[in-house]
């Protein structure tokens, strides 16, 4: 005769079996995936869904244990938090990662079947000596001394541009050349 606790042992023996082929083909996912976003793939959806039913199966052999109690509850609390935080952090995560590996060109771009950054122009690189603190006074010089030249420049180009304007009307210069 087939008993309640004989069908869930059944039953958590298979989901652990799942859960461990499971993570056991993210591992192998991991190692043999040729580049990140492959690898990515192996590490998010079944080692997420492999310890979903790992912890299924712990679930379903603690609830048939014969001297279920207050401190198999706790177990199956901590086995639901676990699969909660499983859901909510593997998707995240891998996103993330993703995100990062398409920023610092971690992939293949002929494997993907979409690529967002094909059309999107580089950034420009940091120049290192921007970060030395003895050419902050140069580069501050220099700033200051490009800025007055277009400021000059600006103001000889409204000079010329008033010039003209009166000579097309046959006017006296208001402006001389001193000034």
């Amino acid at each position: 005769m087939v008993t309640w606790h004989g069908v869930f042992d059944a039953l958590s023996i298979a989901f652990i079996l799942l859960g461990a082929y499971l993570c056991l083909s993210a591992a192998l996912g991991l190692v043999r995936f040729h580049d990140t976003m492959a690898r990515l793939h192996a590490i998010t959806k079944p080692q997420s869904l492999g310890i979903i039913f790992t912890l299924l199966g712990v679930a379903l052999r603690v609830t048939a244990s014969p001297t279920f109690g207050p401190a198999e509850r706790g177990d199956l609390g901590v086995c639901a938090l676990i699969i909660l935080f499983t859901l909510i952090t593997a998707p995240t995560v891998g996103q993330l990662q993703g995100r990062i590996a398409k920023r610092e060109k971690l992939y293949e771009p002929l494997m993907l079947s979409r690529n967002d950054l094909k059309d999107k122009a580089p950034k420009k690189k940091k120049d290192p000596s921007k970060d030395d603190p003895a050419k902050l006074g140069e580069r501050k010089k220099a700033r200051y001394e490009e800025q007055r030249a277009r400021a000059r420049a600006a103001a000889e180009k409204a000079h010329k541009e008033i010039q003209r304007h009166h000579n097309e009307k046959g006017e006296a210069d208001i402006v001389s050349e001193d000034s």
